[in-house]
């Protein structure tokens, strides 16, 4: 028989956490081994970030307290829209979207006890009625004991249904070394002098790197970064979007002033010719977007960036991990040195309607396979 957890929702407002409250957060989050690459969404620095440039969006603290009385977890939670996307190639067919409470971050950080993970789903889907569809975790890990009591227990007895929608991702990083020269030892020995190769033609371009933290700095590094991104291949087929606009020069400035911000540019003489926005908490960097400007490709513009960024990282705020991000595209599998996977997860509230929601969503992915599927085996 577990122990007995009192759960307690909170309502962050106007006020920020109490100073002890902050203090045991950052002491849960120091101690938690568990989807390192997702803490930053779980830091009071990012839910301070979030109520700021999200004013209309509430968020609640789910806080788990033992038997003395003392916080053992904490989950900051918001409401949200999940959208189920029905998508054929590049092509969105339709959308469905779903009311639901998200916990941001993912996983919680929680009492790692299946009594305490159940106590949880439980206020949780009492929590729901009248507001939400569904539980929305962006990113379990699988093989994780969160991902593990998801499979193992039954959900249905707590009023929930479990659905995958996208299936499990391969997730790629960079664990950063102490400095450049032995993150290069991974690779052959003609990989490393091509990529020094490139690195000196870039030193005699003259192109040099700049790194922007602080709210001062985004103007500039948004108005540069803004003219590459309208240039650039990843705002054609990846569908990012920097735009030099009142709104995302804001939500930059609330990073940086939170601490979460750091951002790069590649100049060549006065232009810049290749962008990273990057956040920052602790010892691991989100490598969160990038760009380069074609006309420079042939001074390989975004890996001379990259590498510029791993030497950085091991000098200046020193990190000790890269996120790469969602996708797996060639360059990640190049230059990643550690993956895993993971999965989003919605816990449907049991009915009907969600039951056939999750089955025509599912029905649909089926089709899309086996489409995939037999167009391959036209080709041989």
């Amino acid at each position: 028989m577990g122990a007995e957890w009192r759960i307690e929702l909170q309502p962050l407002g106007g006020s920020a956490p109490g100073a002890n409250l902050l203090g045991q957060w950052r002491e849960l989050l120091a101690a938690s081994p568990h989807n390192p690459e997702q803490s930053l969404y779980r830091t009071p620095e990012w839910v301070r970030y979030f109520r700021l440039a999200e004013p209309g969006s509430p968020v609640l603290l789910a806080q788990a307290r033992d038997g003395r009385g003392e916080l053992a977890g904490l989950a900051p939670l918001r409401l949200a829209q999940y959208r189920l996307r029905y998508e054929l190639g590049t092509r969105c067919l339709a959308v469905d979207s779903i009311p639901c409470l998200a916990l941001m971050g993912g996983e919680p950080l929680w009492p790692a006890e299946p009594a305490a993970f159940e106590q949880l789903l439980r206020r949780l889907r009492a929590q729901m009625d009248g507001r939400a569809e569904a539980l929305y975790l962006s990113s379990v890990r699988v093989g994780g004991l969160f991902w593990h009591y998801l499979q193992e227990r039954s959900l249905r007895q707590l009023g929930y249904a479990l659905y995958v929608p996208d299936g499990e991702r391969l997730r790629r990083s960079i664990a950063i070394p102490d400095d450049l020269a032995a993150y290069l030892t991974q690779f052959s020995a003609k990989t490393r002098n091509t990529l020094r190769r490139k690195l000196r033609r870039a030193e005699e371009r003259g192109l040099r790197v700049w790194r922007a933290e602080r709210a001062e700095q985004v103007p500039q590094w948004l108005r540069d970064a803004s003219r590459v991104h309208r240039q650039s291949w990843q705002r054609r087929e990846l569908g990012t979007s920097i735009r030099d606009e009142p709104d995302q020069r804001r939500q930059l400035e609330l990073l940086a002033e939170a601490g979460l911000l750091r951002c790069y540019l590649l100049y060549a003489g006065e232009h810049a010719c290749a962008f990273v926005l990057g956040r920052q908490h602790g010892d691991v960097f989100h490598y969160a977007g990038v760009g380069y400007d074609p006309a420079m490709a042939g001074y390989s513009p975004s890996v001379v960036l990259l590498l510029h960024i791993i030497q950085d990282l091991s000098r200046h705020r020193p990190a000790r991990l890269m996120d790469l991000g969602l996708g797996d595209q060639e360059y990640k599998r190049h230059f990643g040195n550690r993956n895993y996977r993971d999965a989003p997860v919605l816990l449907l509230r049991r009915s009907l309607h969600n039951r056939c929601r999750s089955s025509l969503h599912g029905g649909f992915r089926r089709m899309v396979r086996c489409a995939k599927r037999w167009r391959a085996l036209d080709t041989l």
